[in-house]
């Protein structure tokens, strides 16, 4: 029996159209690409009507725990996260070891099994309630969280001359 193939679907673009989402033009030869979302809603309907025309273009979920430009400043995204979703104050420290910010026993890290986000100290886990910002901060960040890089249906920044989100 064949596997049902994955579409992209407005569902998995959706919260990262209002951050400038980049694209790749299919049609050209060349790696020129340009933002996803021009003014009007008929420009969005063509793009989610027509992916097979564009590849999105994102970073792998692996950018959680390294070094990237945003904003034109170099940050850790994992540790960035973690001061959003913990319940410290945002002067407290963060560093990042491994694929976990890490707070004196605390760890702050992104689960892929559930999905989201673990606050954790001495294998006592707390929920991190405000879930819904640290994924807008995903979106902003341009991170691959749904594997849509995996599944051919976007581009990796890695994969092209120029990282149009640098």
């Amino acid at each position: 029996m064949n596997e049902i193939e994955r579409k992209l679907e407005l569902k998995d673009v959706s919260g990262y159209l209002p951050y400038e989402l980049r694209a790749l033009n299919k049609c050209k030869n060349s790696q020129a690409f340009g933002t996803f979302v021009h003014a009007g809603l008929g420009s969005i309907d063509y793009y989610i009507s027509r992916p097979d025309k564009f590849n999105i273009i994102l970073r792998p979920i692996s950018d959680l725990y390294r070094p990237i430009i945003h904003n034109g400043k170099e940050i850790i995204p994992i540790v960035e996260l973690a001061h959003i979703g913990s319940y410290f104050n945002s002067e407290v420290n963060w560093q990042q070891e491994g694929l976990c910010a890490i707070l004196g026993n605390w760890h702050f890290y992104y689960e892929s099994f559930i999905r989201g986000f673990v606050l954790e100290n001495n294998n006592t886990f707390r929920i991190v309630y405000n879930q819904y910002q640290l994924f807008d901060y995903l979106h902003e960040l341009k991170i691959d969280y749904r594997g849509l890089i995996d599944a051919k249906l976007a581009v990796s920044v890695y994969d092209l001359d120029t990282n149009p989100y640098k």
